[in-house]
């Protein structure tokens, strides 16, 4: 499924809006059936919404999309307020600057995993796990960006700009976190996804870095977490949780963030295996391949199935609809030389599955256009289709 979007924040919101409202609506109604489950209701998270303070461009998005979808502004603006406190991202990220590449370029990936809700199974919920759409924005200046985004929500998972910046997020696992019950007094703290989506406006990762870290600092993220900006310097690497952030920028070498922190490991819940599994299994892979690292091998590393399949592999599969698995996965290589030449790689569904089918994932540029993608990609079929937590077995 593919959203394409240009013009003002409220223009991009009706376009977003008119183009998906099946799934946007799918996802709310989804979203709200997960909260009332949990014990949360409607009423009450309505009523304190005065209290999360988007920007203003985010308001207007908002309110477009309500227009064109006929999903009321106050579901919206929970849905993209209160999703990822409650259902943070649970990601895998692996980066290789260009001393570690063929090509001199940086690559990223990112494997965006999510949970759901048993009692989302069903024929009306096929896609339960939060129905994911390839989105192409063009902001006011120019800026064309490409990346993947849960219908409805304004942010990103993660994505590219035509600049030759790219970007990813996911939550860290900490004793804090684990400890701490969701505190809607906290709803003024700001959205990764969102985060991601405002960096993109910036021409390079050392000023999308700055001005999201500035806004980090004064206001933190909604749970703690990991934040990226790769460009063909490196990759500067944002870590943030209630009180404290680090940041760190990488000219050369390789990375990998699970669900944890690297800077700030000091925070990191010992307890969480999955994360310690990754991130051990991501760093030996990188280092393995040191110098040979190219997109075909990182497209390898998304569906690795070591210590698994399940939720300790990368490419992540449990039977319990309730737990992280694995949704959709973006590898990015930045060219140096031509940045709209910078080469995108975007599988949505299973990896496993998605990028074992020429039907399931698709290659485009930073400089893409919507008339450069199939049809399946446009109505969502790419995606059912290779959706499916039985993991992927060669014939």
């Amino acid at each position: 499924m593919l959203v394409s979007v240009s013009g003002s924040s409220y223009e991009r919101g009706v376009l977003a809006g008119r183009q998906l409202a099946p799934a946007i609506r799918a996802n709310v109604e989804n979203f709200w059936i997960s909260l009332e489950a949990a014990g949360f209701s409607r009423s009450s998270l309505i009523g304190r919404l005065d209290q999360w303070k988007p920007d203003e461009n985010q308001i207007d998005e908002i309110s477009g999309m309500s227009k064109s979808s006929g999903i009321s502004v106050p579901d919206l603006r929970a849905f993209n307020c209160y999703k990822k406190i409650f259902f943070p991202d649970e990601c895998t990220m692996m980066m290789a600057m260009g001393d570690t590449t063929p090509s001199g370029n940086t690559i990223y990936l990112k494997n965006s995993d999510k949970v759901g809700g048993k009692e989302l199974v069903g024929e009306k919920y096929h896609s339960f796990k939060e129905i994911n759409v390839i989105k192409f924005e063009k902001a006011e200046d120019g800026t064309r960006i490409i990346g993947v985004s849960a219908a409805g929500e304004t942010g990103l998972k993660m994505g590219i700009n035509d600049k030759g910046v790219a970007t990813g997020s996911n939550i860290s696992r900490t004793t804090e976190l684990k400890n701490r019950k969701v505190d809607l007094t906290r709803i003024r703290a700001l959205d990764r996804a969102e985060l991601l989506r405002r960096g993109l406006y910036y021409p390079n990762a050392l000023q999308a870095g700055k001005a999201i870290l500035d806004e980090i600092l004064e206001n933190p993220m909604a749970t703690p977490g990991n934040v990226h900006f790769a460009d063909s310097s490196g990759v500067y690497l944002l870590e943030g949780s209630y009180d404290r952030v680090a940041t760190q920028h990488l000219k050369e070498g390789v990375a990998i963030r699970a669900n944890g922190f690297v800077l700030l490991r000091d925070l990191n819940d010992p307890n969480d295996i999955s994360t310690q599994a990754r991130y051990i299994r991501g760093t030996t892979l990188l280092q393995e391949n040191r110098g040979n690292l190219t997109t075909d091998k990182f497209v390898q590393f998304s569906q690795d199935h070591e210590n698994g399949p399940g939720l300790n592999s990368i490419c992540r599969h449990n039977p319990d609809y309730s737990k992280e698995t694995s949704l959709s996965a973006m590898v990015m290589e930045i060219d140096r030389n031509s940045p709209a030449n910078s080469q995108i790689r975007i599988c949505l569904g299973k990896p496993c599955h998605a990028w074992n089918n020429p039907a399931g994932n698709i290659s485009l540029t930073a400089g893409a256009r919507i008339e450069d993608v199939p049809d399946a990609y446009k109505n969502g079929s790419a995606w059912k289709q290779f959706y499916s937590e039985i993991p992927y077995q060669a014939a």
